[in-house]
């Protein structure tokens, strides 16, 4: 569960039914029928949180995907100066943090809300009990997030291999070290 206190999100009070339409609304849950969408949303809690605001941190533990409802969320890296910088910007709809539901391993970047934002979040319990309780589709939900670390990893490979071709090898790999 986040921790809503040091992170300054602020749990949200919705229904169930609630946040299933919340869920059924956004374009990551279309490959979802209705009462998967309800099993879902039956674990899943909602979070509000203020411009500026950190939802996680890198190098932490927390182990809870989001679903961003409204709003946006910039994904942040340290640089090689010390420095941040914003490394991709999620808008409605979008999911993000679905590595720690997998891995298990620290956050390995942090976010932070672009705006005011409304979020849908699946703790590691949550995801565990779908898998657990109904096979099928927690077999669906998992191919979802194979799927969306699959994609991404394609895109940051793409980035990596302009990035080669812009600055030569070893700038780029001078630049990183």
């Amino acid at each position: 569960m986040p921790q809503s206190s040091s992170l300054r999100l602020t749990k949200a009070t919705y229904t169930s039914a609630q946040r299933s339409e919340f869920l059924d609304k956004v374009p990551w849950s279309k490959e979802f029928s209705w009462k998967q969408i309800e099993l879902i949303a039956d674990r899943m809690q909602t979070y509000e949180v203020n411009k500026g605001v950190e939802i996680f941190n890198d190098n932490t533990p927390e182990r809870y995907m989001c679903l961003i409802i409204k709003g946006s969320v910039n994904i942040v890296k340290k640089d090689s100066s010390r420095g941040r910088r914003v490394i991709t910007t999620f808008e409605r709809g979008h999911a993000f943090g679905e590595m720690s539901l997998v891995d298990e391993e620290p956050r390995s970047a942090a976010a932070v809300a672009a705006e005011d934002t409304l979020l849908l979040i699946l703790t590691q319990k949550g995801f565990a009990q779908i898998l657990h309780t109904y096979h099928a589709l927690g077999v669906k939900l998992l191919m979802k997030i194979t799927r969306m670390l699959s994609q991404r990893l394609r895109s940051t490979s793409g980035m990596l291999t302009d990035a080669l071709e812009s600055k030569g090898e070893q700038e780029f790999f001078r630049m990183t070290s």
